[in-house]
């Protein structure tokens, strides 16, 4: 929804960067999410947002947030691309000291925020600790 796209053999249509999808209703559910292929949006199917989607929808809810939920998607799509990379890092044969602030990291990023806290969350910094830790696993992982 608050990505955009280009007509192509991926969509169907053009749109742009912060404007709602025409296919979607007032609650920014997609009415042809069961036949994407069908109806020339197979870049729908292929496009994995980490579940980021699911979260920002539930902190915004309601059709008169759209900006709010276009903000909180890019940010909750950044917390699940850490995610990612730190369930990644828990297949590593980490020491229980690495195991223990991965656990703690992943914590951290699987909060069941309000809009408020999520709005105060430090991402940046966040970020910043996590490819902190992650970049100290180097050696772990090229030793795979």
């Amino acid at each position: 929804m608050a990505l955009a796209f280009d007509r192509s053999a991926f969509f169907a249509f053009d749109k742009p960067a912060g404007e709602p999808c025409r296919n979607l209703d007032a609650d920014h559910a997609c009415t042809i999410h069961a036949r994407l292929g069908a109806e020339g949006f197979r870049g729908c199917m292929q496009f994995d947002c980490l579940g980021a989607g699911q979260r920002a929808t539930a902190l915004f809810p309601d059709p008169g947030h759209t900006s709010e939920l276009f903000d909180a998607f890019a940010r909750m799509r950044r917390v699940h691309q850490l995610l990612e990379l730190l369930v990644e890092a828990e297949r590593l044969d980490l020491d229980a000291d690495q195991r223990r602030h991965c656990g703690r990291l992943v914590a951290r990023l699987s909060a069941d925020w309000s809009r408020e806290a999520f709005a105060a969350l430090d991402l940046e910094a966040l970020s910043g600790e996590v490819m902190g830790f992650l970049t100290g696993l180097r050696a772990l992982a090229q030793g795979r």
